[in-house]
């Protein structure tokens, strides 16, 4: 329950959603695709979010109880607590008012691809409705689901997880900033995901307040919807979320053509009214490239490059249309800016060789002095509630930022590093006393700075 064990975790399985996830499987036929492999730490050591570990959970409760995983659901919560709106979900069940997951796609919204629900099973097959998570939680100040000995161990901080946030078992606890302030306030919180979904629960035990966001549109920005809830209800001052450049960039393409539309970007590229996100500006860009508009995506992947120069995925996305339009000189300069960036990006890598490009100058690895690694290891704190923690195994730097798990970063020079997995770059920077004070993380196009402080 405390993400502790090491067991791999199965959503991180290369190709595990192309080749796994549309197909069910009984818990023990699924719990073959992970049961030999090797633990990824000694079980306590460190945190690292496996829903293997949950999937396992929820088969040793059918074993030790001889019900499924379904029925003691049903018979241990949502019967007890009158939950009438929640229950474990079977695609073939028709539910009135269920919700359908769906995704951005530019300017439009697609369903979400098909996840077989026995694959998350334990890890996340619930549907439910905020009035029944309501229950729930106020169930939760009571002993009606466990007694104060059990309640108290679960709600219990076990290890550090990340930042100023421990894990405890199945929760996050910590202190979660209040609307654009520094100040922070006490919660018990968790965020989840899964195919055209995403949620957030946050519990603030001062007031016994209760923040339940539910979304069915993906990725949207539950975080900062819920920061600035903190700071609507305790009365400080909080951030309204700002309109998408890029979809309002695709709708001026799309009635007035693409120089139009560039010079609508660069009008209003500044404007505090709008969000100039690298993500929806690259996805703005693919949706052109797959109406056979490649004219309008290279002008959109031009803009984003500029808006986000230090991003080697904008770089990729932009060589890729070159590459698309027959510029093969273009495409392998950008392709090999992307790798500049981010010598970790392997499409970028596998895309050169295929354009008759000898990448080994690229990719050699950088060997760092120890004792300058050293001299990296602590706690950065770039926001109240998002914090990055280095350490050092051997001579192998690592991370681990709020909310992810933990990442080895490869040297590209002596101060500045990579994680190949989510395409971001850490800077280390000394400070006046040439000591190292802080950091400033590269990634989605965007610059956060992190004094050091621990």
């Amino acid at each position: 329950m405390t993400h502790t064990a090491g067991v791999p975790n199965y959503t991180a399985f290369p190709k595990f959603f192309e080749e796994d996830s549309r197909n069910p499987y009984t818990p023990e036929e699924f719990t073959e695709k992970f049961q030999d492999m090797e633990l990824e730490f000694t079980p306590g050591e460190m945190f690292n979010y496996s829903n293997s570990g949950y999937f396992l959970l929820g088969f040793l409760v059918e074993k030790i109880s001889g019900k499924t995983y379904e029925e003691m659901l049903e018979e241990k919560i949502f019967l007890p607590l009158g939950m009438k709106e929640s229950g474990f979900d079977h695609h073939s069940a028709i539910l009135k008012n269920r919700a359908t997951g769906y995704e951005k796609n530019g300017n439009e919204f697609i369903n979400s691809p098909y996840l077989d629900m026995s694959i998350p099973y334990a890890a996340g097959s619930l549907y439910s409705t905020v009035e029944d998570l309501y229950l729930w939680d106020q169930a939760l100040y009571t002993n009606k689901l466990l007694s104060q000995k059990y309640m108290d161990m679960y709600f219990k901080p076990f290890i550090p997880a990340f930042g100023s946030f421990h894990y405890a078992y199945g929760w996050m606890v910590g202190n979660e900033a209040i609307g654009n302030t520094t100040d922070s306030i006490a919660v018990i919180s968790h965020g989840g995901g899964i195919n055209g979904f995403n949620t957030q629960i946050s519990r603030s035990l001062s007031d016994k307040s209760l923040i339940v966001l539910l979304n069915n549109t993906g990725g949207a920005p539950l975080g900062q919807i819920t920061q600035s809830i903190l700071g609507i209800i305790n009365n400080k001052s909080y951030n309204h979320l700002k309109a998408p450049l890029a979809s309002k960039l695709l709708k001026v393409i799309e009635t007035k053509g693409i120089d139009e539309g560039v010079a609508y970007f660069k009008k209003n590229k500044d404007n505090k009214d709008f969000d100039v996100n690298e993500n929806d500006m690259n996805n703005a860009g693919y949706q052109l490239l797959g109406s056979d508009k490649t004219k309008e995506a290279i002008q959109v992947f031009k803009l984003n490059v500029g808006a986000y120069p230090k991003s080697s995925n904008a770089y990729d996305s932009y060589a890729e249309a070159l590459m698309i339009s027959g510029d093969n000189k273009g495409a392998i300069e950008n392709y090999t800016k992307a790798v500049e960036l981010n010598p970790g990006n392997q499409n970028a890598i596998d895309m050169l060789t295929k354009l008759g490009v000898d990448t080994s100058n690229l990719t050699k690895e950088f060997e760092v002095p120890g004792a300058l690694l050293e001299s990296y290891v602590g706690v950065y704190e770039l926001m109240p509630t998002f914090k990055i923690t280095i350490i050092k195994e051997g001579n192998q730097l690592k991370a681990q930022a709020t909310g992810q798990p933990i990442m080895d970063i490869l040297a590209k020079s002596n101060d500045t590093f990579y994680i190949k997995e989510v395409g971001a770059q850490i800077q280390f920077i000394n400070d006046e006393n040439g000591n190292i004070g802080s950091l400033t993380l590269f990634q989605n196009g965007q610059e956060m700075n992190g004094k050091k402080v621990e």
